[in-house]
């Protein structure tokens, strides 16, 4: 996956979540509503965040290394490791986002929910 996808990706996944945030919360009290306000910026920030990180640059040249090949496998673990720490971190923050989510449900919405999921 190259950087373009990954922006992608990062983009569709919040940009989703933002939206299932408002959706979720449309026909609720005032007071979850700011509630609703509040998660959506969090995803925002937590966008901002992993599109930052994305764009990172191996700190090291292939006259560090004694050949092309080692440079190449080094460059590729450093990239996997950032990737990985970014994608941690973007679950970490998206999964908080969901369970804040659920919690603002009512209970009739859950069991209409749980419902419609085994429908399908």
């Amino acid at each position: 996956m190259n950087k373009r996808q990954l922006k992608k990706q990062i983009h569709g996944l919040c940009g989703g979540l933002a939206c299932d945030c408002v959706v979720a919360t449309m026909d609720m009290p005032c007071d979850v509503k700011d509630k609703t306000t509040d998660l959506v910026v969090r995803v925002a920030h937590a966008q901002a965040s992993a599109l930052s990180k994305v764009s990172v640059s191996f700190d090291k040249s292939p006259r560090d290394f004694a050949n092309r090949h080692e440079y190449n496998v080094e460059r590729r673990k450093y990239f996997k490791k950032a990737l990985g720490a970014l994608s941690s971190e973007l679950n970490n923050e998206i999964i908080s986002i969901v369970n804040e989510i659920n919690e603002m449900l009512t209970p009739e919405q859950k069991e209409a929910n749980k419902a419609k999921a085994a429908a399908k």
